[in-house]
């Protein structure tokens, strides 16, 4: 099962997503909407019933939020 996902920003960079669900788990795949565009610096998401957000996560562990949402 898949579904168009939100389109949003993260870094100025307008993206685009497709949300399914294999086997009770759920996966969200991001692209910029543009073709030239570059995907920003995220690089861990974070999927719960409801709500995704998207993270920066560094070398030290620390993160900070690119994008967050509703589905």
């Amino acid at each position: 099962m898949v579904f168009e996902g939100p389109f949003f920003e993260a870094d100025s960079v307008p993206l685009k997503s497709l949300i399914g669900r294999y086997q009770g788990t759920w996966v969200m795949a991001v692209a910029p909407t543009e073709v030239t565009g570059k995907m920003p610096d995220a690089n861990f998401l974070e999927i719960t019933d409801h709500k995704w957000t998207l993270f920066y996560r560094d070398e030290n562990g620390d993160t900070r939020v690119a994008a967050t949402g509703k589905y």
